[in-house]
């Protein structure tokens, strides 16, 4: 069910930047929040009252997504007001491609994050058992939410600094990616403090307090947490390297974070420091990422 509304979920996510672009970011959140409303008003109605179970929550899912992909396609098609239309045109190759590259690097941040979970319960089920792997399981709740948050900084300034650097117009371009660093460092600090002061309370919203699972997510949440703001440079760091169509150095920063310095440090971590090890091999392989693009910021200042 949830496979036959792909289209519809593909144009959702790209008329959101696309809106941005369009000069019309409050429509694309109205948007949003239009989506949001259908989908748990049909979850409710679907699951809740018609009993259809899962496959009336994949049904509303589908409906909500559709509400999110065609409302845009409408604007873009007929809006006379809009500085971007669709219309139609010859098709060529070049940009195509260069667009899959200039976005591959996303492909792969989001590939290594279901590598980055199989590697986390691997080793916590080695070194904890069952109850490591619950523990974990709670940051695999909280930390879509934190993600959500940088992910949408950096693709709210992606339209702003592809516009400017297209438009050669430097200084603007260096004010946004200021102002995104900023933004998204403030708020890793936030989340941060929120994890080390109210870890214990977080994780007993999902499992109550006296379970081994709640002992081991409390000790090692806060420690998970310290990768927070380095994350928050280096998923804005990617998406500036996108909007300058440095796509060669968007792989490479992706490749290393995602995959050569997470093996490493997953690797590593646990032979030294044990189960805090496991918990910090993900902080350690952010914080090395975000030094290797301080060092490649240095050698290509201009």
């Amino acid at each position: 069910i949830v496979v036959c509304f792909l289209t519809s979920f593909m144009l959702q996510n790209m008329f959101q930047s696309f809106l941005i672009a369009a000069e019309r970011p409050k429509f694309g959140l109205l948007i949003t929040l239009a989506a949001g409303v259908t989908n748990m008003v049909l979850d409710a109605l679907f699951v809740g009252v018609f009993r259809w179970g899962i496959a009336g929550a994949a049904i509303a899912t589908g409906i909500s997504q559709t509400v999110g992909g065609v409302v845009p396609l409408m604007y873009f098609l007929f809006s006379k007001s809009s500085p971007l239309r669709l219309r139609w045109t010859e098709f060529e190759v070049q940009p195509l491609l260069r667009s899959c590259a200039n976005g591959s690097s996303e492909l792969m941040s989001n590939i290594s994050g279901s590598l980055i979970g199989m590697l986390y319960n691997a080793q916590l089920m080695r070194f904890l058992g069952e109850d490591g792997v619950a523990a974990y399981s709670i940051a695999c709740y909280v930390f879509p939410i934190i993600f959500m948050v940088y992910n949408a900084i950096a693709q709210s300034a992606q339209p702003i600094l592809s516009y400017n650097y297209g438009a050669r117009l430097t200084r603007r371009v260096s004010s946004a990616l200021r102002m995104a660093l900023f933004t998204a460092l403030g708020s890793g600090v936030m989340f941060l403090l929120i994890m080390y002061f109210f870890a214990p309370d977080i994780v007993s919203l999902f499992i109550p307090a006296g379970f081994p699972a709640n002992t081991i997510a409390v000790g090692g949440m806060p420690l998970f947490a310290l990768g927070f703001v380095p994350f928050a440079v280096n998923i804005v760091a990617i998406g500036y390297c996108q909007s300058v169509e440095r796509d060669a150095a968007a792989m490479f920063i992706t490749a290393m974070r995602g995959y050569v310095l997470m093996l490493l440090c997953f690797w590593l971590m646990p032979k030294l420091f044990g189960v805090s090890g496991i918990w910090l091999a993900v902080p350690v392989a952010e914080l090395l990422t975000c030094v290797l693009i301080f060092v490649m910021y240095l050698r290509n200042r201009k």
